[in-house]
């Protein structure tokens, strides 16, 4: 049993962040708006019952009618992350995009009379938010949405309180109006709710795995927590705890767990350093996902490592490090340089202080000489940026401006000696990393370096004492601590099932022959029956034959190849594939070889060498001439219909009125070029309103970038609508210097 076969959206327009939230299973997607990105390729079954779905398990259940960005999947801002009782998670929706129109909505299972809205503080990467919502539309059931606004309380714990306008079981909070605080070079944050209290308490999302048949063979379990790319700062992972429920068919007795579990490579300096026991320097905060560059770094004695702080953040970052009582004259800094930006006044907290101090030019040997002024500590420091030259760079995601992380190498003073990290750390059991149906499982993991962890190497777990697991059969639920209080991931678990699995031999298998569109295989005696598995993509071009009978469609097997399921025989058979698709390309290619050589014939065979004389040389009309007839009293209407049946097939009968009222009004001032004139005004006002989304919301550049201008599409086409009806007929008006019509 695995949970691998998801029910979750996927998108081809990238080769990052494709797949979407894990969704409830069912014909229909757990997204409010239709997303026409989501192009799911199912590779295994689509069935509700054979995927892996997502339970709100709860009062309240959440959708939404988008998450995350336009252009790419983030699951980790599902809307169910809304009402889950965890403020660090939040429902996000347009990401650098329009926010205005997005929606969530909350189903209950009892009457909801108020909310309370908790917005999020920081943006996915950490940054505070440059965008909130200020006012959203609230609709109770199906009655019409009453405008609520949202003030400063909604953007802090404990939130605000909203009244609904009457009780009810669905309740949708639609975002009406945004306020923005933009950061030069960076476009607005995401939108949406860290917490939807309702009073009813929060709403567990837990994964259901796929149930298989008892068929009395041995069982393994083996479960995955989905995770990103820690270093990427603008992801977390979809799951922060993997939480199962199975459904076994039978019961395993006497199961050998293992766990593999990771350092998390995003929890604090503080609770690293707890976990390895260490009495080192922390900072208040690093380089995203990279332990490595925590705040030991900086009086770990080396100074080809460094501390180094987060991209675009600088202000308030503190180091916090472990010295002998005394007093601190003067402290030497070593930045390590390069990509980073530089230090340039910090302030010193110890028993006395604060004292501000400039950080010099570094001499010769890349040291700066901070001057304290007699600086009393006990037993820590606190070394708080003040300053920092800022230097920026263009973010590989969005960009946009982002301000390069700042950096210490090396701190030198009186009290300071080198603490660098242990060499390993003893784990040994540990009781707070697994439960299963609610019992802690121990799992020994043993004593591994301290390098292997911060490097993100995982440790494979067994149980302590080499204890097993008895699972019952029926509903078994699987939990695992969160990685922020722990600072442990377990990142997957495995159950095996001690049974021996009973084994029949393999049939044997020859290749014959391979061609380019066909191969030949002889299959030895399978008694028991046996699949015949081709390689091959599946597509519906391969057939196959058992000595020159059919052996009908094929089946998808083994995650996207063809199987064939041979009856039981005792003697070797003879397998024909035949790619069949080939025959009807060929017959195109031919019939395109023999046109172009027709056409090559006619080019040569073509004998009229004299040029065509034309009776009538055509000519300019003169300056000041007037010619032409205009449009007679009885034509007037002429641009109306023309402008009106374009905009009818292109756009539909309201865009058509539009086009018709126009021509009418073009055709009776005799201008039917008025139109035309309309046209490229709005043509240049889609322009300019293309230019504005650019410089206000700096989208994501990509494949998926037209997209943010997809409303400006119909006003685009009704251009052409318009410049159609300006050539029903010439203007009335006769023009100078035109070619002459009659």
């Amino acid at each position: 049993m695995t949970d691998s076969n998801r029910d979750q959206a996927r998108q081809w327009r990238s080769s990052q962040d494709t797949r979407g939230f894990t969704e409830s299973g069912g014909p229909d997607t757990d997204v409010l708006r239709p997303d026409t990105a989501d192009q799911r390729l199912a590779v295994q079954s689509d069935a509700a019952a054979d995927q892996t779905v997502a339970l709100q398990d709860g009062p309240v259940t959440a959708r939404a009618t988008a998450y995350g960005e336009p252009f790419a999947y983030r699951p980790e801002d599902r809307a169910a992350m809304a009402i889950d009782g965890d403020p660090a998670t939040a429902w996000r929706v347009a990401d650098r995009a329009d926010a205005v129109g997005e929606a969530i909505e909350l189903t209950s299972d009892e009457p909801l009379t108020t909310l309370e809205l908790v917005q999020p503080g920081l943006g996915v990467t950490g940054r505070p938010v440059t965008r909130w919502i200020t006012a959203v539309d609230v609709a109770v059931d199906d009655a019409e949405p009453v405008r609520v606004t949202l003030d400063e309380r909604s953007r802090a714990e404990p939130g605000q309180r909203v009244d609904l306008p009457t009780a009810g079981r669905r309740v949708r909070l639609t975002v009406a109006e945004t306020a923005e605080a933009l950061r030069e070079g960076a476009g607005p944050d995401a939108v949406g709710f860290a917490e939807i209290r309702t009073g009813r308490g929060p709403t567990t999302e837990i994964v259901r795995v796929p149930s298989i048949p008892a068929t009395g063979a041995p069982t393994d379990v083996v479960l995955t927590r989905w995770r990103v790319d820690p270093a990427d700062r603008w992801r977390h992972d979809p799951e922060p705890t993997l939480r199962r429920r199975l459904d076994l068919p039978t019961a395993i007795t006497g199961a050998a767990p293992t766990a593999t579990v990771r350092l998390d490579p995003r929890a604090s300096d503080r609770a690293i350093a707890d976990l390895l026991g260490a009495d080192v320097a922390v900072a208040s905060a690093r380089l995203t996902g990279m332990p490595n560059a925590g705040g030991w770094a900086a009086t770990d004695g080396d100074p080809a490592t460094a501390w180094i702080g987060p991209f675009d953040v600088a202000d308030g970052l503190s180091v916090t490090v472990p010295v002998a009582a005394g007093t601190i004259d003067t402290l030497r800094l070593r930045q390590p340089g390069g990509d980073t930006s530089p230090i340039t006044k910090v302030r010193l907290t110890g028993v006395g202080g604060p004292v501000e101090a400039d950080v010099p030019p570094a001499d010769a040997e890349g040291w700066s000489t901070l001057v304290t002024g007699g600086l009393a500590v006990d037993t820590v420091l606190t070394i708080e940026l003040v300053d920092v030259d800022v230097r920026t760079t263009r973010d590989r995601r969005s960009a946009e401006v982002v301000g390069l992380p700042v950096a210490i190498a090396e701190l030198e003073g009186a009290g300071i000696t080198p603490r660098p990290l242990p060499d390993t750390v003893s784990f040994g059991c540990r009781d707070d990393l697994v439960t299963v149906d609610g019992e802690p499982l121990a799992v020994d993991l043993g004593s591994p370096s301290t390098e292997a962890l911060i490097a993100g190497d995982p440790v494979v777990a067994g149980a302590c004492d080499a204890a097993t697991v008895d699972l019952p059969a029926g509903t078994v639920e699987i939990a695992t601590a969160p990685g922020a209080l722990t600072a442990l991931d377990v990142d997957r678990i495995v159950l095996r099932d001690p049974r021996p699995t009973a084994t029949t031999p393999r049939p044997s298998i020859e290749l014959l022959e391979r061609g380019r569109l066909h191969r030949v295989a002889e299959v030895g005696a399978c008694p028991d029956g046996c699949w015949i598995v081709l390689g091959e993509g599946l597509n519906p071009g391969w057939s196959a034959s058992l000595d020159g009978a059919s052996l009908g469609d094929p089946v998808l097997v083994d995650g996207g190849f063809h199987g064939w399921w041979l009856e039981p025989a005792a003697q070797p058979r003879t397998v024909r594939f035949e790619w069949g698709e080939q025959r009807p390309v060929t017959l195109g290619l031919a019939i395109s070889a023999v046109a172009v050589a027709v056409c090559i014939v006619l080019a040569v065979a073509d004998r009229r060498r004299r040029p065509t004389r034309l009776r009538t040389p055509p000519r300019l009309a003169g300056i000041g001439r007037e010619t032409g007839p205009g449009i007679t009293g009885s034509r007037w209407w002429a641009p109306a219909p023309l402008a009106a049946v374009v905009a009818l097939a292109l756009l539909g009968p309201v865009w058509a009125a539009a086009a018709a009222v126009l021509g009418l009004v073009a055709g009776r001032l005799g201008r039917p070029r008025l139109l035309a004139v309309a046209g490229l005004a709005i043509w240049i006002g889609i322009g300019l309103l293309m230019v504005r989304r650019v410089v206000v919301y700096a989208p994501f550049p990509g494949p998926g970038w037209p997209g943010e201008f997809a409303d400006l599409h119909d006003l685009g086409v009704f251009v052409l609508a318009l410049l159609a009806g300006s050539l029903s007929a010439p203007d009335r008006r006769p023009r100078v210097g035109s070619i002459p019509l009659s």
